[in-house]
């Protein structure tokens, strides 16, 4: 299959610990969504079957983001060292915020949308 289009994130001069795709999911829209660990935080961007931006956020923290999980109608939870956080990935929005007394290495979004 070939790639329709392509997008580069990098300039290839960035550390690989600032910047770094976390993950990608297809919504349910069809649209593509890309989470991408900038530093402390991350930012999410959703493009089209064009390779349009259809929206871009920024999901703020205050520890460096380890991993990240997307759900196909474009929740992210991203994992730090001391916190799991919950987003609206297209608006930015937090949603929830927990902060385990464990570092958690895996997240999963249930249906139920925790």
């Amino acid at each position: 299959m070939a790639a329709f289009w392509e997008r580069s994130f990098s300039s290839r001069g960035e550390s690989t610990d600032f910047f770094q795709v976390l993950g990608t999911r297809r919504l349910v829209d069809e649209s593509l969504l890309v989470v991408i660990r900038e530093g402390f935080g991350a930012s999410a961007v959703r493009y089209g079957a064009g390779g349009e931006v259809l929206s871009a956020s920024t999901l703020p923290l205050t520890d460096l983001t380890r991993s990240a999980v997307i759900d196909p109608f474009g929740s992210v939870v991203l994992l730090t060292s001391t916190q799991v956080v919950k987003y609206n990935g297209l608006t930015g929005r937090r949603v929830w915020l927990a902060r385990p007394s464990f570092s958690p290495s895996v997240a999963a979004i249930a249906a139920s949308g925790d």
